[in-house]
């Protein structure tokens, strides 16, 4: 009787929180085309006030308030006591937890300007000021990413920032999703070497909560094959592995379930940066928002800068054909994953790719879209063959490329 009253609630969580993203992304289209002003700031708050509503509702947070607030503090001095100034961050497709923070605080007034002009709707300024402020912040992050030789050890250089698109800068204050997870946006770009960057611009809560977890696990829970997960702790203890692929077709489909959260090896600890600081990691590392003060009745105030850096040998051009997924949500609710589909083409082994320029994919509603169908943004600056700065190794590929089985050609535009 338990069991199937804690499936029922599953699925309605499930089924409300997919109810939720097909609306708010209607809310975000009609942003996109400018309808009015409340949507300029609305949709994405929104969107993000109810999703965390649905993941708080659904943790057991008698099982994980202790875990949490017992949770080790980690930040950038934590970090350079325990590994030094050499340690780096491996950014291979297959790379799991892999994660450190560093002490950047030079970029702190230009990202704060640039988070001020997106959080108040100013599309002009964010659109003159957010290409060089993440170019400068990446620039200073690359010493501390490497990628892997084909013996198995780290590249004695970093990559080079040619070699970088960016994907997905979101500023926006509060702690949102607050259940553990790598996030579901890699499925969109199978097979991609690639890290995230979370750079904590500020926070009011006199203890500093409201910022993130990181979340250690088992060796099943975290593998190199599988597309993304995220854990539900459920009303009776127990914990499950869902997929974040955020199929609306098929929902969050239940990978494996642990009796408790020691079966499945979970073990937090706590971002307790200053800010200034910002946290660099794998694609596989499993992280969520604080929920702390949610649970207080406090809405946090913290404001981070968040974004994906996919690394991958430019075009002659300085543009990228990156692998693509067009079989995600994501490209019926934004208007910048709809023109990323609109580009999708056969990438001659069964799955689909895209071409675009560095900054072009850093704003969900399209703002740094270029004009034209394939090439490079106005903000994007090249000069001539960029090169990667290491040696070419074969491509690892995030299981097996997609079959026509798999994603139907009718997520495709007709040919003209």
């Amino acid at each position: 009787m338990a069991r199937g009253w804690t499936e029922a609630t599953a699925r309605l969580h499930s089924g409300w929180y997919a109810c939720t993203r097909c609306i708010l992304g209607l809310l975000e289209a009609l942003h996109s085309c400018g309808r009015s002003a409340a949507l300029a700031v609305m949709p994405t708050a929104l969107q993000f006030r109810l999703a965390t509503w649905v993941f708080l509702k659904e943790s057991c947070n008698e099982v994980i308030l202790p875990l949490l607030e017992a949770a080790p503090r980690l930040n950038a001095e934590v970090m350079q006591r325990r590994h030094g100034q050499s340690f780096t961050v491996d950014a291979s497709d297959d790379a799991i937890a892999s994660f450190t923070i560093v002490s950047v605080p030079e970029h702190l007034a230009p990202l704060r300007t640039v988070a001020s002009a997106y959080l108040r709707g100013d599309k002009a300024a964010q659109y003159e000021l957010q290409p060089a402020a993440l170019d400068s912040l990446v620039a200073s992050l690359l010493p501390h990413v490497r990628l892997r030789g084909e013996d198995g050890h780290p590249l004695p250089s970093p990559p080079a920032q040619s070699c970088c698109a960016y994907y997905y800068c979101l500023m926006e204050r509060g702690a949102y999703i607050p259940s553990a997870h790598w996030d579901t946006d890699w499925w969109m770009f199978p097979g991609a070497e690639a890290f995230q960057l979370w750079y904590h611009l500020e926070n009011e809560d006199p203890a500093n909560q409201g910022n993130m977890f990181l979340a250690d696990c088992s060796s099943d829970v975290l593998t190199p094959g599988e597309p993304p997960c995220r854990l539900a702790l459920l009303p009776n203890g127990a914990v499950r592995k869902l997929s974040h692929t955020a199929r609306s077709t098929k929902g969050e489909e239940t990978l494996r379930e642990y009796p408790d959260v020691d079966a499945a090896g979970i073990a937090y600890s706590y971002l307790d940066m200053a800010p200034g600081e910002c946290l660099v990691m794998s694609k596989r590392t499993m992280h969520m928002s604080d929920p702390r003060p949610h649970l207080r009745g406090i809405r946090p105030t913290r404001l981070a800068l968040n974004m994906r850096v996919i690394l991958a040998q430019p075009g002659d051009d300085g543009s990228f054909t990156l692998p693509f997924q067009p079989d995600h949500p994501y490209v019926s609710m934004y208007p910048m994953h709809a023109e990323l589909r609109r580009r999708a083409k056969p990438d001659g082994r069964g799955g689909f790719q895209i071409r675009v320029s560095r900054h072009e994919m850093t704003a969900v509603s399209g703002l740094f879209l270029s004009g034209a169908a394939v090439g490079m943004h106005p903000l994007d600056q090249h000069a001539g063959q960029c090169v990667m700065q290491q040696p070419s190794r074969p491509k690892r590929r995030l299981g097996s490329p997609p079959s026509g089985d798999d994603v139907s050609a009718a997520l495709l535009p007709a040919p003209s």
